[in-house]
């Protein structure tokens, strides 16, 4: 039962907050008034006598008034029973004025208490309007008093006492609970204005994130599609550097070397040679060269190559390392890793003009998925090995930082750098499937931070041993395929000048049906792309007629025939173009045995 009767009292709550507010302001004094009432009829029956018919008529009027307010407000007509509220309560004052003693009488107090219920569960408006028709009333009241046709009465103490104090509990009640609710508004506005900004702050955050990613994914694609283009051109170069520099090499053997043909030509096979390092460069940073991978322990590497960097960038420059104790293996190409520290040794010594010092550290690390997602999105998280190469140079300000890794891009005299340096180093180490960082501020200094994936391979790779023959003239016979006629040309002319039989052929089906009519070839040597089927093919389709000779395949593309990104296929015998006739050579004899 009480459960029911809590349930038919307790205001309603709607989905509007500023509705359910009203009603729940408008159920509280609707309570107050009527207990006031209750409580107001009992103390005039004790101690006053006076009007006590009226006042239980006009208290029972109320009581019905009241109770027909808050049902329409239960019903949800929560504006309706506000206004339904504040009217009856005006017209009870009014009539209880011009019937029981005119202006004088202490109710008329209770207009100020309907001015503002009106004004707080109805608005200004209702304020004006209500305060208006108090006016006007009252005067037409006092009028009427004068001349006589409303009667004056003056109340005893009691009565006006019992008129006053509920005008004056009523309006603290509402007045109370307004200022509860604007407090409570505020302390809520509040929260949502610290929430509004930290959710604001978050978003700037994210945005700011969002937008770091986007600009590197685009330089990532720039320097890609610079890479692509750049390597294409390179291949094609190396194509023609072949001929240049064997040619060279071929006529320097037959002249004297005093004579001035064969200072010339050695004028001109040097500048190849500079042509090709600089392709070579290139396709560092397309990420086209071969590698030959190893298990390596970095702190071995560096503390081996570490006399070299001293004497390349110069006793001014001081070399320190703090080298990680337990430092887990990588899985790279030793060259490579070579060719990155020196040239970021020497890119750390020309920002060091008047001398500094160069530090190189190494550690183990672990890259979770935060790192990778917000500054590392082209690798896997998981265990990697750092490089940190720092300088105490002039450093770099942030538009050279976002360009440093571009080919061609250098802030140093024309006669000074190619600009390739660190594009190298950028190629080189995306190849590794690692990851470099740049941090560097003008004045300070730089930091060039390099990840290389760990390998779970612990036993390391010797370095290479480059074997000396003391011979390179042979009597085998050798067949070549090769669709460059001039490459071609070359290779055969040096394979019979020193003593090699050869088979010159230009296409693969050539190739086949030449081997066909020869009982011995002992090797096949082949161009890898070629235009009716690539070197792979031609050579597994070559074993069915020779099936003891060995084969080497020599290509300016790194492409996915007998290389995977990158990396040479199992025991295959490679030679990269441009090649030198000595370096030719020397494959052709390794091969062979």
């Amino acid at each position: 039962m009480w459960s029911k009767i809590k349930d038919v009292l307790t205001p309603p709550v709607f989905q509007d907050e500023d509705k359910t507010r009203i009603a729940n302001l408008l159920s509280i004094t609707i309570f107050t008034i009527f207990l006031i009432s209750v409580a107001r009829t009992l103390l005039i029956f004790y101690f006053s006598k006076q009007h006590l018919n009226l006042i239980l008529q006009s208290n029972a009027l109320l009581a019905g008034f009241l109770a027909l307010a808050f049902i329409v407000m239960r019903y949800g007509y929560v504006r309706l029973a506000s206004i339904l509220f504040t009217s009856c309560q005006w017209v009870m004052i009014a009539v209880i004025i011009y019937w029981l003693g005119g202006v004088n009488l202490s109710i008329y107090s209770f207009f100020i208490f309907v001015l503002i219920a009106a004004g707080l569960l109805l608005g200004g408006k209702w304020v004006i309007g209500y305060a208006t028709i108090s006016v006007i009333y009252g005067t037409i009241v006092l009028y009427l008093e004068t001349q006589g046709i409303v009667r004056s009465v003056q109340e005893d103490a009691f009565l006006a006492y019992s008129n006053i104090t509920p005008s004056f509990i009523t309006t603290a009640v509402l007045v109370y609970l307004y200022n509860r609710d604007i407090t409570h508004a505020l302390s809520q506005s509040r929260k949502n204005a610290i929430q509004l900004e930290s959710t604001n702050n978050k978003l700037k955050r994210e945005i700011a994130a969002r937008e770091k990613v986007e600009e590197q994914f685009i330089q990532v694609q720039k320097l890609e599609a610079i890479g692509r283009l750049a390597g294409g051109i390179a291949h094609d170069f190396n194509n023609l550097l072949v001929p240049i520099i064997g040619y060279m090499d071929l006529n320097l053997i037959n002249l004297p070397e005093k004579s001035k043909m064969h200072s010339d030509f050695v004028q001109v096979k040097e500048a190849a040679e500079r042509a090709a390092k600089l392709t070579k460069q290139i396709l560092a940073f397309s990420r086209q060269q071969v590698l030959e991978l190893s298990t390596l322990n970095l702190n071995e590497v560096i503390n081996e190559f570490k006399k070299m960097l001293q004497r390349l960038i110069g006793e001014d420059v001081t070399i320190k390392t703090k080298l990680f104790a337990t430092l887990l293996p990588v899985k790279a190409d030793r060259g490579q890793i070579e060719q990155v520290l020196m040239n970021l040794a020497i890119n750390a010594r020309d920002a060091m003009p008047d001398g500094g010092t160069l530090t190189i550290e190494t550690t183990n690390e672990y890259l979770g998925s935060d790192f990778v997602a917000r500054y590392a999105k082209e690798i896997k998280p998981g265990h990697y090995i750092s490089i940190t190469v720092s300088d105490t140079g002039h450093g770099m300000n942030a538009e050279t930082r976002k360009r440093i890794f571009e080919p061609f891009f250098t802030t140093k005299p024309e006669t000074k750098g190619t600009g390739l340096g660190l594009a190298t180093v950028f190629g080189i180490i995306k190849q590794h499937n690692g990851h470099i960082c740049v941090y560097s501020e003008p004045g300070i200094g730089t930091n060039m931070k390099i990840y290389l994936p760990m390998t779970k391979e612990s036993r390391r790779t010797p370095p290479p041993v480059e074997k000396e023959y003391a011979n390179l003239n042979g009597t085998e016979t050798i067949i070549v395929v090769e669709d460059e006629k001039i490459t071609r040309k070359l290779v055969c002319e040096t394979l019979k000048a020193y003593g090699y039989a050869t088979i010159e052929t230009t296409s693969p089906s050539d190739c086949l049906a030449r081997a066909a009519d020869n009982e011995q070839v002992d090797l096949l040597l082949t161009d890898v792309i070629m235009p009716e089927m690539n070197g792979r093919e031609l050579y597994e389709n070559f074993l069915a007629i020779h099936p003891e000779s060995d084969v080497l395949f020599i290509s300016g593309y790194t492409d996915d025939v007998i290389v995977h990104q990158g990396v040479l296929d199992g025991d295959v015998n490679f030679l990269q173009k441009p090649f030198t006739i000595q370096s030719l050579l020397k494959k052709v004899r390794s091969v062979l045995g």
